[in-house]
């Protein structure tokens, strides 16, 4: 059995606690993503949200 991906819509990566300037810095400086703001009722959980495209990336923060 074979698949073939046209495309990608959506995916999400874990980072660890606190490396949100890092992630913003890598997503936006070096893939030239665009960030793009979090709906309020998430914004409390931490982590980014970016586009490029038609591709949607969440970083979430993980760890205690």
């Amino acid at each position: 059995m074979s698949s073939i991906f046209k495309s990608i819509d959506h995916y999400q990566l874990a980072s660890p606690k606190n490396t949100e300037d890092q992630s913003r810095k890598f997503f936006t400086e070096i893939l030239m993503f665009k960030e793009v703001n979090k709906p309020r009722s998430l914004r409390s959980n931490g982590g980014l949200w970016f586009e490029s495209g038609s591709i949607d990336q969440n970083s979430y923060r993980y760890g205690g």
